[in-house]
């Protein structure tokens, strides 16, 4: 019965004996042998079970590649034709905002091209000779809208007519310490509100998104 015992406690995990009562009664070195085959078994029904979940991840992971790659596949492509200049969306926006932002419309708004080949427009000019600010619906209707444009330009906006207010006087000897700081008081509700006004859009933008996700 020692010999019996000692075999047991060599082939069990200490784990195991707390596990079950296998041995409480007694047992023999050839219940313990069926054991452990039996035990051996089980373990390779797990490994089977882990390399055909594995074969599975793998097959998904390769159909959900496949389909991503259609879809890039699918999505329209600039086409160069032979003896001509290469074209993007960026000449396209740049040409059709000309007509009604005027020759110099590359010089009021900046255009890039994104990663899947539509084009984005920020405005970049809020003197009193740009019109873009007055324009965000026909550039909208040519090319995709930077977040905030609208905000941007309405502060950029009351920016330029504070500036107006000092112009004449930047750079020059009256454009003293005092003047600065008086320039300076005035602009700083105004950047405050633009602050107030983006951290107000990006959390009525997060709300949205998070609305759209429970709704899906």
């Amino acid at each position: 019965m020692k010999k019996t015992m000692l075999l047991l406690t060599l082939l069990y995990s200490v784990h195991d004996f707390a596990a079950n009562d296998f041995c409480e009664n007694g047992c023999t070195l050839q219940e313990i042998e069926a054991k452990n085959k039996a035990n051996y078994k089980t373990h390779e029904e797990w490994v089977i079970h882990n390399e055909a979940l594995e074969a599975e991840e793998y097959r998904q992971w390769v159909q959900e590649h496949r389909e991503a790659q259609a879809r890039a596949d699918a999505l329209p492509k600039s086409v160069y034709v032979p003896g001509t200049q290469y074209r993007t969306c960026v000449q396209d926006v740049y040409e059709q905002a000309a007509s009604f932002l005027g020759e110099d419309a590359n010089t009021q708004i900046s255009v890039s091209q994104d990663i899947d080949e539509k084009c984005t427009f920020d405005v970049t000019r809020f003197d009193d000779l740009s019109h873009a600010c007055e324009n965000l619906s026909a550039l909208s209707a040519i090319a995709r809208m930077k977040s905030h444009q609208e905000e941007t330009c309405r502060y950029e906006k009351e920016k330029w007519r504070l500036y107006e207010q000092y112009r004449d006087v930047v750079y020059t000897p009256a454009w003293t310490h005092s003047v600065e700081l008086e320039y300076l008081n005035k602009l700083k509700p105004i950047e405050q509100k633009h602050f107030d006004n983006v951290i107000k859009s990006n959390e009525q933008e997060k709300q949205t998104n998070n609305n759209n996700e429970v709704s899906q």
